[in-house]
């Protein structure tokens, strides 16, 4: 991301309070040891590496919109018990979601991506569509690319 990170991006997320019922799930390309513990010290809901199985993708997504400030951070590491000892891969994703992303070949593949794991999405090209839209549908979940004009 240009100019800030994701942690500082979600600090200042924080920092607003007409956010606080915001659920943040942060994905990061460099798991370090303690990120989890910092990542929750700072507000996020879930912490998830990129390149993660599309299972443990559904199952974080659907456990953080359950997620309550105050509550353990969701990691893959807990998706992954959870699925060994529940059928959490069976679960219902039900929540409206939309996709904010200005390049049309990323709008597909993650539009597949969503697809495959059962989960259907409204798109935005930028961010005055997702605005836009967001007044009018009140979605659930809400994934934006960053470096979007």
């Amino acid at each position: 991301m240009l100019g800030i990170n994701g942690d500082a991006l979600g600090i200042k997320i924080r920092t607003d309070t007409q956010f606080d019922d915001l659920k943040l799930l942060i994905f990061s390309s460099t798991g370090q040891k303690y990120d989890a513990t910092y990542l929750s010290d700072i507000g996020f809901n879930a912490y998830l590496n990129k390149l993660s199985l599309y299972e443990t993708l559904r199952a974080i997504l659907s456990d953080t919109l359950d997620h309550s400030t105050g509550n353990p951070i969701i990691t893959q590491h807990r998706i992954k018990d959870a699925i060994l000892f529940n059928d959490a891969s069976q679960q219902a994703f039900n929540a409206s979601v939309l996709l904010v992303e200005d390049v049309l070949p990323n709008q597909i593949s993650a539009n597949k991506v969503m697809t495959k794991m059962g989960v259907g999405a409204d798109v935005a090209c930028n961010g005055i569509e997702a605005v836009e839209s967001f007044k009018a549908n009140g979605y659930d979940l809400i994934f934006i690319d960053c470096h979007m004009p």
